[in-house]
């Protein structure tokens, strides 16, 4: 069990990456042939679009996830949920294509980029990954989308030439999010059927989907509100800014968060046989695993910033530097969220309490967006989010506070945290005069610092940890 859970946390991290590698790898590219002010107008475009997308997928992302890891043993249920929740899902994608036909017909600016944006849309009505995560097959969604993914990389090296080619970018990056999800669906024979549902059991599963769509708006408020705020009330030239930034911190993110999308379906499926023990090792395990990449790529990523963005994005994103450190804490803040979302509160079917952290989160993101744009441009909305991102893992956490030994994730947090200041005070003033010498040095120097002082720190303390991570090589040397 344990030696799957690795690979599937490993398949599931990898695919993440290459999901944002898609974006991150071309950004230094795109950065010097669109410019910021290209790349705002593809940021706000996409973010309308993504508000209709998130309608058409409504909460299915966690919801379908957790409804098939309880049913996955049982083949004739698996087959009918999967139906229900599916024809949902694809009548759902309609209504939200249809209305966004409109909205770009009569509202939109950049009328042929939203148009192209649609595509985003379509391939929400086809995303089927929920199932296959469920169902703990992180690979076969890894491997396809990897291919895919990597095909629009070369495609946009090779046919995006000059700042008038916003459109071209767009088609490239929406069709290969619909690709993608449509390469999955020759392999779904194999493990599912469809069942022609009836209308009540597709409208049974609408209620706990739109609970679950709560969280899904609200962390669109924290994830897209912000950039059409910016767009809307200053320029595009600083939501290019704010964009590229927020590229930057999305990576280590999805290191950590990543492990989430993979304990939710084996925590849901080992509460409902009743492991509760299994479950609270897992959990406690993985909070001192999130813990310690979270601060280490918070810490890591603002001693790194100042040669990281000028060899990265090239000339005129100079603030993305100063934005960096103003955004970098919200790593840990939502990465300690994630661990007490999808092994905490929604295998043990607490739905509405998630909800309430992420609305409340998500309005004070909005006002606090409202009250600061206007004066600090970008740099108040980076404030506003990483102020929204702590308020809700604070928030899940005084819930939580019966449920688990918060204080104890605290105190072993304490350690990489003072490793982290370590780290970035020792390679804070290294300059070697060139951007990616300094880097190169700055980046060896700090993971080398901290993953020694780590080691140490959990061989004395967490030695059981190192025990189940090396348990398997040690059985083969026997």
């Amino acid at each position: 069990m344990q030696s799957n859970l690795k690979k599937n946390y490993l398949y599931n991290l990898f695919y993440r990456i290459v999901t944002l590698l898609t974006p991150l790898i071309t950004a230094p590219f795109i950065s010097r042939v669109l410019g910021s002010g290209g790349i705002g107008e593809y940021s706000y475009t996409f973010s309308i679009a993504h508000f209709f997308l998130i309608f058409a997928a409504l909460g299915v992302s966690d919801y379908g996830s957790r409804s098939i890891a309880r049913v996955k043993d049982n083949e004739e249920e698996k087959n009918k949920v999967f139906s229900e929740i599916f024809v949902l899902q694809f009548s759902l994608g309609i209504i939200l294509v249809a209305l966004y036909v409109g909205y770009s017909v009569i509202f939109a600016e950049e009328r042929t980029l939203a148009f192209i944006q649609g595509m985003n849309i379509l391939a929400t009505m086809f995303d089927i990954t929920w199932f296959l995560f469920g169902m703990e097959l992180f690979v076969v969604t890894t491997i396809r989308n990897v291919i895919v993914k990597l095909l629009g990389v070369a495609a946009i090296l090779i046919f995006v030439r000059k700042p008038d080619d916003v459109w071209l970018y767009a088609v490239i990056m929406a069709g290969s999010t619909l690709l993608g999800q449509l390469s999955v669906w020759p392999v779904l024979r194999k493990f599912v059927h469809f069942r022609k549902p009836s209308f009540r059991g597709v409208i049974r599963h609408f209620k706990p989907n739109a609970i679950l769509f709560l969280p899904v708006i609200a962390n669109n408020l924290l994830g897209y509100f912000d950039k059409v705020m910016i767009g809307s009330m200053i320029t595009k030239q600083e939501l290019g800014w704010y964009d590229n930034a927020e590229k930057m911190l999305s990576m280590p993110n999805s290191l950590v968060t990543a492990l989430g999308a993979v304990m939710l379906p084996r925590v849901t499926h080992s509460i409902a046989q009743g492991k509760t023990k299994a479950v609270k090792e897992l959990t406690d395990k993985s909070m001192l695993f999130t813990t310690f990449a979270a601060l280490a790529m918070a810490f890591g990523i603002s001693a790194v910033a100042k040669q990281f963005t000028p060899f990265f994005f090239g000339e005129g994103f100079d603030p993305v530097t100063p934005l960096t450190y103003v955004m970098a804490p919200y790593i840990v803040s939502v990465s300690w969220a994630s661990v007490l979302k999808t092994q905490c509160l929604l295998p043990n079917n607490m739905d509405k309490v998630f909800v309430r952290c992420l609305l409340l989160g998500s309005g004070i993101n909005v006002v606090l967006n409202y009250f600061l744009i206007p004066v600090w441009g970008a740099f108040g909305a980076a404030a506003a989010t990483t102020v929204a991102e702590t308020l809700i893992a604070i928030t899940e956490t005084i819930a939580l506070r019966k449920l688990i030994d918060y204080k104890k994730y605290l105190l072993n947090a304490l350690p990489f945290f003072m490793f982290g200041g370590i780290m970035a005070a020792s390679i804070w003033f290294i300059d070697l005069g060139s951007n990616i010498i300094t880097l190169l040095v700055k980046i060896a120097a700090g993971g080398a610092i901290y993953l020694l002082l780590s080691f140490i720190y959990i061989k004395r303390c967490h030695s059981d940890v190192l025990n189940s991570l090396f348990k398997k090589k040690k059985r083969k040397e026997k």
